[in-house]
């Protein structure tokens, strides 16, 4: 089953509201989320990019190791250290 974004943030607010049904200052917001996806190193959308760039044939192998490479930073360093650019040229195929 396919776990979206806004499924993560709904689930965290109805914990959070069960656990401490008397607080109403957690909201589950969209830098929550982020916050969210980088503590816990999220990063499956690079993980389905790599495996079907590594199974293409039209892929050649320096996408495939520039792929890597990313996947491999967003693991081991903090994502914030990663540039939009860099998953948005990949995402969308713009070449440099």
């Amino acid at each position: 089953m396919p776990i979206s974004g806004p499924n993560i943030q709904h689930q965290a607010l109805k914990f959070h509201n069960m656990l401490h049904p008397e607080d109403e200052s957690f909201v589950g917001s969209a830098g929550w989320l982020r916050s969210f996806k980088s503590r816990h190193s999220i990063v499956r959308g690079l993980q389905i990019g790599l495996r079907y760039a590594e199974k293409s044939a039209k892929s050649t192998p320096a996408e495939v190791m520039h792929l890597r490479n990313i996947l491999y930073r967003a693991k081991s360093e903090a994502r914030s250290s990663l540039k939009q650019t860099e998953l948005t040229d990949y995402f969308f195929c713009n070449k440099n």
